[in-house]
């Protein structure tokens, strides 16, 4: 969900003219995030714990190329380092939230 926030807000801040929080703010993604979240739902109350951990394992590396990014890209796709390192945070939150989640 705050992958969804986070992307939302990024594109409101895009239609004012300014920077996103990060170098990605996109409709993809965030119906990306929408999808493995309505799919992680979904598979919980069917109790398809392979499926389940299939999306834990797609979101938990989703959430790793986006903190390897906050390590390797340029910093200037950020507005600030407050905000790369939110962005990592978050993200780490991601990971470990699918670790913990995991059947």
């Amino acid at each position: 969900m705050l992958s969804i926030v986070w992307n939302v807000v990024g594109l409101w801040l895009l239609s004012l003219g300014k920077q996103a929080l990060g170098p990605t703010a996109a409709y993809a993604a965030i119906v990306l995030f929408i999808l493995l979240s309505s799919g992680y739902i979904f598979f919980a109350e069917k109790e398809y714990e392979k499926m389940y951990l299939l999306l834990a394992c797609i979101g938990a590396a989703l959430a790793c190329y986006a903190i390897t990014g906050g390590l390797t890209k340029d910093h200037s796709l950020w507005p600030s380092e407050f905000w790369r390192y939110a962005g990592m945070a978050v993200n780490a939150l991601g990971v470990i939230g699918f670790l913990v989640s995991a059947p």
